[in-house]
C-alpha cells in the first residue's frame, strides 16, 4: 500500500512549438515498355515482334502481356517496437514517381490519408500520440492505388501528464494588446494548471493569471470561475486549475495564458507551464505521493519515520480519510531538513523559504514539512497550504508544499492528525474551505454545506474551517482532487479495500472540535 524507498519517476516536458511531420511516399508506374528488357526474361516474346522492334512503338493493343509493378513502400522510422511520446514522426518511403494515395492507419482504423508528393514520394502529417491511450499499437502505411502495406508496432506511452513549458514573456502592464502562451489541448484532456513564475524580486502578492477558453470566454480570472480569486498566500509561483469545479464547462481546443501581476511587475520576465492530464474516462480513482521533510528538532527523523508510531498510525488514518475520494497513499519517503532555524515559523517570508526546500523530491509529490510552531501575524494555525492549488512538477519554490505543526503526531491522536494534513493537502489540489468564517464566501461546489453564519460553525466536511470532527469528503470535492496533477490516475480496483486490516480509521483519536488554531489566515 505505502512504499517506503525513493521512487524513481520522469515528467513529460515538451515546448509548444514542437511540431514533427509524417511522411509517405510514390509508386511506381506499371507499365512503362521503355524498360522491356524483362520480356527476354520472362519468354513474353510469343508474338515474334523482336526482329521488328515493335516494342519500342508502344503499340501495346495486341500484347496481352502486363509488366508486374515493381513499386514498395516501406515505414523507415519509428523502428519496430519502439517507444513513442508525443509528435510521433512517422516516415514511410515508396520507390516510384508517380502519383498515388498514401493512408496510414492504427490498428486498423484510418487516421490519415493525402496524395504522395511526386517529387519526394512521400507525404507529410503530425501525429500527435497523446490522442491514444497508452498500449502498443500496429501502425500501417498503405500506398492505396498499388495495395502494397507495410506495417510496424510501437508502443504509445504519455502516462497521464502532459508538462508544456511554454517559454519565458516580458510582462507588459495592463497592455493594450496583450501577447498570450497559446496551447492547444488534445481532446483526451480532463483538465490543466496553469502556472506562472516570475523573474527573482517580483512581488508575490500581485502574481497571478488568467485564461481564455476556445470559446473565447474566461476559463481563469473572470467572475464565474471561481467564488475566490485564486492568488499566492506567499512567494511564487502562481498556479491556477481549469476547470476548477465540476460546474464549469470544460472543453478542449486552444487556450490563450496570461501571467498577471502589478505595475511594479512592468517589463519583468514571466515563464508560463501548463501541466495537462488526460485521461480516456471519467478520472473515478488516484494515488498521492507523499514526501515528508522533518526540520531538525522535531522528535521524527528520515531514520525513526518508518518505525515512529504516531506518523504511521497518522499516515494510516490519512489514507482512510482519502479513500473516501477514492484516493489512496502511494510512495511515502522521508527527508531529514537540517536547518533548525525552520523550526519555529514566525513569518511568511520564512514560511516560503521553508517551501522552497524541496528540492530533493521527486517531480509528482505533495511536500510535508513538519515543524515545531507556526505563529503568523494574526494567527498561529497547526498547518498551512501555500497555495490553492499548488504548482506541481515545480518543486524548491516558494509554493511547494504543506507545513504541519507535529503536535498531534507526538500525542499519537492520529484522526486529528490526519485530519490536519488532509485539509491542508485538500487545499494544496485545489479545495477551498466549505464556508469562511464569517460566513460571506463559500466554496464554488453545489454539494457542499455552507457551514459559517456569522462565526457560527458547525461539522459538515474535511474542508471546514475548523475540525468539527468530520473529515468527509463529496462527490464534488473528489471531482476536483482527481483533477489536480499531482494525483496519478488508476484503475478503482488497485485501490486498497477501505476495511483493510491495519488501517487506522480517520475518526480514531479524532477530537470532536472546534480544535483551537485548526486553520491559518486564508486557509
Amino acid at each position: 500500500m505505502r512504499c517506503y524507498a525513493p521512487a524513481v519517476r520522469s515528467s513529460l516536458r515538451f515546448p509548444l512549438t514542437l511540431a514533427l511531420a509524417v511522411l509517405v511516399g510514390c509508386p511506381q508506374p506499371s507499365g512503362d515498355d521503355d524498360t522491356s528488357v524483362d520480356d527476354d526474361d520472362t519468354g513474353d516474346d510469343d508474338t515474334g515482334d523482336d526482329d521488328t522492334g515493335d516494342d519500342d512503338t508502344g503499340d501495346d493493343d495486341d500484347d496481352d502481356t502486363t509488366v508486374s509493378p515493381t513499386t514498395t513502400v516501406q515505414i523507415i522510422s519509428p523502428p519496430d517496437g519502439s517507444t513513442q511520446q508525443l509528435f510521433t514522426t512517422f516516415v514511410a518511403q515508396v520507390d516510384g514517381g508517380a502519383p498515388g494515395i498514401a493512408t496510414w492507419r492504427i490498428d486498423g482504423d484510418e487516421f490519415h490519408q493525402e496524395f504522395f508528393t511526386l517529387a519526394t514520394g512521400r507525404s507529410e502529417h503530425t501525429v500527435d500520440t497523446a490522442l491514444w491511450p497508452d498500449g502498443t499499437y500496429t501502425i500501417s502505411a498503405e500506398a492505396t492505388s498499388w495495395s502494397l502495406t507495410d506495417s510496424i508496432q510501437v508502443i504509445l506511452q504519455n502516462g497521464d501528464l502532459l508538462h508544456y513549458e511554454l517559454g519565458d514573456a516580458v510582462y507588459e502592464f495592463e497592455p493594450l494588446n496583450p501577447t498570450p502562451m497559446v496551447l492547444d489541448l488534445v481532446p483526451s484532456a480532463v483538465s490543466m494548471l496553469q502556472m506562472v513564475t516570475p523573474a527573482s524580486g517580483q512581488p508575490w502578492e500581485y502574481l497571478a493569471g488568467y485564461a481564455w477558453n476556445p470559446d473565447g470566454e474566461w476559463a481563469i480570472g473572470g467572475a464565474n470561475t471561481s467564488v475566490y480569486p485564486i492568488s499566492a498566500a506567499g512567494g511564487a509561483p502562481w498556479a491556477g486549475g481549469i476547470p476548477n469545479h465540476p460546474n464549469v464547462p470544460w472543453l478542449t481546443g486552444q487556450y490563450l495564458l496570461y501571467p498577471w501581476g502589478d505595475e511594479t511587475a512592468d517589463g519583468d520576465t514571466m515563464t508560463v507551464d501548463a501541466v495537462v492530464k488526460r485521461a480516456f474516462s471519467e478520472p473515478t480513482a488516484g494515488l498521492l505521493h507523499l514526501d515528508f521533510y522533518f526540520v531538525s528538532g522535531v522528535a521524527v527523523s528520515a531514520a525513526t519515520a518508518p518505525s515512529h508510531s504516531g506518523l504511521q498510525n497518522m499516515l494510516d488514518a490519512l489514507e482512510s480519510v482519502f479513500l473516501a475520494a477514492n484516493i489512496a497513499l502511494g510512495d511515502v519517503r522521508y527527508f531529514d531538513l537540517p536547518n533548525a532555524g525552520y523550526l519555529n515559523i514566525d513569518s511568511y517570508d520564512e514560511l516560503t523559504a521553508l517551501f522552497a526546500q524541496s528540492v530533493t523530491s521527486g517531480d509528482r509529490v505533495v511536500n510535508v514539512f513538519v515543524v515545531e510552531d507556526i505563529d503568523l501575524v494574526g494567527a498561529d494555525p497547526l498547518g498551512v497550504a501555500s497555495h490553492i492549488p499548488g504548482p506541481a512538477l515545480l518543486n524548491g519554490t516558494g509554493q511547494s508544499g504543506v507545513a504541519l505543526v507535529d503536535q498531534y503526531i507526538q500525542s499519537n491522536e492520529p484522526g486529528t492528525a490526519a485530519a490536519l494534513a488532509a485539509h491542508e493537502i485538500g487545499h494544496y489540489l485545489g479545495l477551498y474551505h466549505c464556508s469562511e468564517v464569517s460566513g460571506t464566501l463559500h466554496d464554488p461546489l453545489l454539494d457542499t454545506v455552507q457551514c459559517c453564519n456569522g462565526g457560527s460553525c458547525s461539522a459538515t466536511n474535511l474542508m471546514d474551517p475548523y475540525l468539527y470532527g468530520d473529515t468527509s469528503i463529496t462527490d464534488d470535492q473528489a471531482w476536483v482532487l482527481h483533477r489536480h496533477p499531482l494525483v496519478e490516475l488508476i484503475d478503482p480496483s488497485q485501490l486498497p479495500a477501505r476495511s483493510a486490516p491495519g488501517l487506522v480509521n480517520g475518526a480514531d483519536g479524532l477530537l470532536s472540535g472546534p480544535v483551537p488554531h485548526f486553520c491559518g489566515v486564508g486557509q
